[in-house]
This record gives structure tokens, sequence and C-alpha cells, in this order.
């Protein structure tokens, strides 16, 4: 956490001066980056730079939240360090208490509002349970019998984090890459070689493959279903006439001196407005 604080640029902050010995952070230069100030029975806290990004670059730090944490635990009347550490998102959470809370049970809320109750056994000198429900990213909170809060000396809530690796920025290995993607295969490419123009594959002739079987089957299906038309009713419009013609050219019983002979008489026993809608 400490080299995480280090680590952060500050370009912007408000000057000032730590009186005594009330700096807890301090720039490179010497200057106060955050100043505690007693005030009365309380304390004040003064960060000289801005809580965002306008400033500094601390909120990218992992060192972010727990500080901001901490800081308000600490401001709320928290003792340094009581803060609850948390737990990883399924795993077991375990609770040691003085041994007057044997046989008492702790109840837990969990993010979603929904209450839990476990019982605290004896464990040599200690009262102990063991919460195996932090199946939700989260605040959950504690509540225990009447006063016994002071007594326990226990922070009262947790924090079940997200697994490290989901928030990890450094660059994955090949094979870590390749064990969480199984069973598909994987192909890893270095960024060198994505610099250098990567793998190119042509695929000019697979498409123009693909584009000539695609009008063949087209043109194949077309040309059997007209067929199939024609040699049903070979007379039925004037419109499939010429398509016929050419389709069943070559079958020797379709006599087309005779099909012409009978559309002609067929429009001078009809009217052409009837024979345009037959078409």
């Amino acid at each position: 956490m400490l080299d995480s604080i280090k680590s952060a640029r500050v370009w912007g902050y408000s000057r000032t001066t730590a009186p005594g010995k009330s700096a807890l952070i301090s720039l490179a230069n010497g200057d106060p980056l955050l100043i505690e100030q007693k005030v009365g029975a309380g304390r004040v806290i003064f960060f000289s730079t801005s809580a965002d990004r306008d400033w500094n670059d601390l909120p990218v730090k992992t060192a972010y939240l727990p500080l901001i944490q901490s800081l308000t635990n600490y401001l709320a009347g928290g003792k340094r360090g009581a803060m609850d550490p948390g737990i990883t998102v399924g795993n077991p959470k375990e609770f040691s208490l003085p041994p007057s809370y044997v046989g008492k049970s702790l109840k837990i809320i969990k993010p979603d509002k929904q209450d839990v109750e476990i019982p605290l056994a004896p464990d040599k000198d200690r009262a102990s349970a063991t919460f195996q429900e932090s199946d939700r990213a989260g605040i959950y909170r504690l509540s225990l019998p009447v006063g016994g809060e002071k007594e326990s000396g226990m922070p009262l809530l947790y924090a079940a984090n997200s697994p490290f690796l989901e928030s990890r920025l450094d660059e994955i290995s090949e094979s870590e890459l390749q064990a969480k993607l199984k069973p598909i295969s994987v192909e890893v490419i270095s960024i060198d070689s994505l610099q250098q123009g990567g793998k190119r594959m042509d695929l000019a002739l697979p498409l123009l493959g693909l584009l000539i079987v695609t009008l063949l089957t087209e043109g194949l299906a077309g040309t059997t279903h007209l067929t199939r038309s024609c040699e049903k009713d070979p007379y039925a419009s004037l419109r499939s006439i010429v398509s016929c013609n050419v389709l069943l050219s070559t079958p020797p019983h379709v006599d087309f001196a005779r099909l012409a002979s009978e559309i002609f008489e067929q429009l001078q026993t009809e009217s052409f407005s009837n024979l345009l809608e037959d078409s």
C-alpha cells in the first residue's frame, strides 16, 4: 500500500503549512499532502489536493480506496488499524469474540439486505463463528447483542471484494489465457507481430469461389422450379412462354407451333385485360 502511494503523481495542490508533526503524508518537496488537526474532542483531516483526477492520479492507485476508507473510519472515532481488511467473494469469514458471547447469535446483513444469523460456539477461550455465505461483493454489516459493540472491539462491517485478478493491470501470459479459455483453441499473437502487420490471409479467391457456388446454386434452384411449373401447365401465362420455350425446347413432347396457335385463339376469345390479370 505504501509503494502504491509513493508511486502517485501530484501536479496540483493547495500549499499550506503543517503545525508541529501533524503532516501524515508529505510530497517529495516537503509540502504536506495530508494534515491532521485536533479540534476540541474531534479531528480534522485536510487533503491538500483533489479527490479526483484533476490534480493527481491517486484515484487510479490500488491504495486510494483503502486510504479513504481508513481515514473515514478514523474520523468516525475508530482506532487506527481497526478497519477490517475484508475477504474475497466466496471465501468464508471467521469471527472471534470474547467468551461471554458463547451461545449467542451474530446477525449479518448482506449487501442485498438479507439477514442471516449464525451461532457463536466456544473455541478455547473465545467465542467463534464462521460465515460461509459471502457470495456477493459488497459491504456486510454485523449486528451484535445490545451493549456488545464496545466489549468486542470488532469492526461492525467488512467487505467482500472481487477477486484481485479481475482488477489486475498486468499483461496476461499466453499459458494463463489458454487455460482460462479451454476448451477453445487459442492462438496468441505477440504485440511485435501486430505492430509488424500480423498474419494476413488473402480472402479474394475463397470469397470469389463462395460467390460462384452461391450463384450456381440459386440458378439451379430457380431453373428447377420453373421447369416443374412449365411441365405442369405450359400454357398458363404469356409471361412464362419464353422461359418455358427455352426450358422445354429439348423435350420432344412439346409442340411450340401448336402452342402458338392456341395462344392466338385465346387472344381472340378473351379480353386483353383478363389475359393480363392471368399473366
